[in-house]
């Protein structure tokens, strides 16, 4: 999904945030896979990113 819809969303969806990943395109779980499974163990644990994060 183009980053200006996925923003658009973001302001519409309650409780929801963004985190994009630099030096990747459409698969930041194949291109950069520590930083990715870093980031999605710490969100099922529980914690939460600002509303528009980048790492």
């Amino acid at each position: 999904m183009p980053l200006p819809v996925t923003r658009t969303l973001l302001k519409h969806l309650p409780n929801a945030s963004l985190l994009t990943f630099s030096q990747a395109g459409h698969s930041p779980h194949w291109e950069q896979p520590a930083l990715y499974d870093q980031k999605l163990l710490r969100f099922l644990a529980g914690a939460r990113f600002p509303q528009s994060a980048h790492c």
